[in-house]
């Protein structure tokens, strides 16, 4: 099983993959649960951001002026984008399970600011690429100037040099995995840092 998407343009990341033909295959090790939340992600893109990560972003954090609820209200939409799909999904109900997901995205609605029930546990996915769109002297480059294409008016307070940016960074969850309670992390990495130490660290907690 695998999504298919035409190819927009030449792309030479691509062609390094050897993908040089008219569409461009994607897969997952998680299928087929992966296929519907990858179908959804871009064809909500495709619905109503002009198959533009960037301007969906764009779309989420304009308007507000506190940094720190800008990056909640990113990080809101980004789970609504992919994660509202979630959940196991075997081969004999995949079709179904697409079809259920058309008509949710027929009738997408960003709902800015309204944060999941349950929290964001289990988004370790989304915690690090923003934590990487922020805080990456490589990424940030990108996304700022991604962010200026899409029509941010204000480019410059999403410069990982921006104090205001820097202040307000604590919005980020950790990207926690049961593999921060190894052995090797706990003892190598975090324990020297940490008073009271107990048998497992509770991840993913606000940094």
């Amino acid at each position: 099983m695998r999504l298919e998407s035409p190819l927009e343009s030449t792309n030479t990341r691509l062609k390094r993959c050897g993908i040089v033909g008219n569409t461009v295959p994607f897969a997952s090790r998680y299928m087929p649960e992966d296929l519907v939340l990858i179908f959804r992600t871009l064809a909500v893109l495709d619905r109503v951001a002009d198959r533009s990560l960037s301007r969906f972003i764009h779309a989420a954090g304009e308007g507000e002026a506190d940094m720190a609820k800008a990056i909640r209200r990113v990080a809101t939409s980004l789970n609504q984008l992919t994660y509202l799909s979630g959940g196991a999904v075997s081969a004999s109900e995949y079709d179904a399970q697409i079809n259920r997901e058309v008509k949710k995205i027929l009738n997408f609605e960003l709902k800015l600011g309204r944060e999941p029930k349950g929290g964001f546990f289990g988004r370790k996915r989304l915690w690090c690429s923003l934590r990487d769109y922020f805080k990456s002297p490589e990424f940030n480059l990108i996304f700022v100037k991604a962010l200026g294409e899409a029509g941010t008016s204000d480019t410059h307070r999403w410069k990982r040099s921006n104090p205001a940016l820097k202040a307000t960074l604590h919005a980020l969850e950790l990207p926690g995995d049961v593999w921060n309670n190894a052995k090797i992390f706990r003892q190598g990495l975090f324990s020297p840092y940490i008073a009271n130490e107990r048998k497992t660290l509770d991840m993913p907690n606000c940094i």
